[in-house]
């Protein structure tokens, strides 16, 4: 478990062209629900830079990986797939496009699960998402392109082909806080 700078998990989430990286959401069984109720309190936390912690308010991020690396205060995760949190990663990634408050220092909690026994990971996404019924809007793990097989070391979506994530997609995670 960590706590990550907001804005640095902000980093972590966004493409080199400052677009939601949607690639480590496809072992997410939830598409982004929009601005519901529960989206609107996560933004309107994330816009009132004086409320406590925004940890404090927020059940946050469950990342899988294959292998993590940690280096002072970085964590790089291969494989990375966040399995829960999609509407708390929209809304950051929403608050931070639209204000662009970089100096933000409130932090999100992430716990990190490493693991490549695909069973383990499989039940984890289960388990991450299982509490909750999204009506009307199926899940994603009703769809194929859920569960991740190695493939030779980078992990491929399966009913997917040709989408696969390399081992060269490891993206670090700054200024992660063990906690």
């Amino acid at each position: 478990m960590v706590l990550a700078k907001l804005i640095d998990y902000y980093d972590f989430i966004i493409d080199s062209d400052e677009n939601l990286n949607r690639r480590i959401f496809d072992s997410n069984v939830r598409d982004y629900l929009g601005l519901n109720p529960v989206n609107a309190d996560i933004m309107k936390s994330l816009a009132d830079s004086d409320n406590p912690e925004f940890w404090w308010f927020n059940n946050g991020i469950t990342i899988i990986g294959t292998q993590a690396h940690i280096v002072g205060n970085a964590i790089s995760i291969e494989n990375a797939q966040i399995v829960n949190g999609l509407q708390t990663s929209e809304s950051i990634f929403n608050h931070f496009s639209d204000v662009g408050q970089k100096d933000d220092k409130r932090s999100v909690l992430i716990k990190i699960i490493i693991t490549n026994d695909l069973n383990v990971r499989n039940a984890i996404i289960y388990a991450t998402n299982n509490q909750t019924n999204v009506n009307g809007r199926p899940r994603k793990g009703e769809r194929p392109c859920f569960l991740l097989y190695p493939n030779g070391g980078d992990c491929e979506i399966s009913d997917c082909p040709g989408r696969r994530f390399p081992a060269s997609d490891r993206k670090p995670l700054p200024s992660a806080a063990p906690v």
